[in-house]
């Protein structure tokens, strides 16, 4: 605490003893409870904003670990902009919304940790190109096609997973892993789609680029590249 808090703090408190001196006692009363009321308020707000802190920081670790010990990155695609393990998901971790639908299906790395982990960073990489574009690093007319194709690679990702999961767990009642899966894959396609939209009115608005490639419909060839992913 620095010394202007310190001297705002006692201004208040010679304030309040002031009004004090001069309120009646059922005043004084009522006046005594709203401030209790107002301080147990205070501390359960503070208590809820640090199990919050708390609670992202572990979350933060807990995705990060998936590093450890990851010595290649799976690229069948043959992606340059895959050729790199990050250090952490420095850009993955800004976007609660994709973290939150990551973290709901981490039960993946009981079954193959190495294709949830290449998930985390296909994720983390196409952040990062969609945060670069609106900071104006990136050019949207040549990136949002790695964008789109990153997005479609994660796609076929979690389409493959359908494929190793068992119908539900043994030991687990009431959780049905491939309703959660596929529960996550349509809230990643809504915020992908979202963040598209997002990237389409920065270069319209703020780019003034007037064509873009089309991102509601993909063309042949990109689906014949593409056949792995389901329907």
């Amino acid at each position: 605490m620095n010394d202007i808090n310190v001297y705002i703090y006692i201004l208040i408190i010679c304030i309040i003893y002031n009004r004090l001196l001069y309120t009646d006692k059922k005043n004084l009363l009522a006046i005594i409870i709203c401030i209790i009321i107002a301080y147990f308020l205070y501390l359960r707000n503070e208590k809820n904003i640090k199990e919050n802190i708390n609670n992202k920081i572990n979350i933060e670790k807990d995705i990060n670990n998936n590093l450890k010990y990851l010595t290649n990155i799976n690229n069948n695609n043959n992606n340059y902009y895959l050729s790199k393990i990050p250090k952490e998901f420095k850009y993955l971790l800004k976007d609660d919304i994709l973290v939150n639908i990551l973290t709901n299906i981490d039960f993946i790395k009981k079954f193959n940790k190495s294709r949830y982990t290449e998930l985390l960073i296909n994720t983390d990489k196409m952040m990062k190109i969609y945060i670069y574009i609106l900071l104006d690093v990136y050019n949207p007319k040549t990136n949002l096609s790695i964008f789109i194709d990153i997005r479609n690679n994660i796609l076929e990702i979690l389409y493959s997973i359908i494929l190793i999961i068992p119908l539900r767990f043994k030991y687990t009642y009431g959780f049905n892993p491939n309703d959660e899966l596929n529960k996550s894959i349509k809230l990643f396609i809504l915020r992908t789609r979202k963040m598209i939209t997002i990237i389409e009115k920065f270069s319209k608005h703020e780019k003034k680029i007037k064509h873009l490639e089309e991102t509601l419909y993909m063309p042949y060839n990109k689906i014949e590249n593409n056949k792995n992913i389901m329907p």
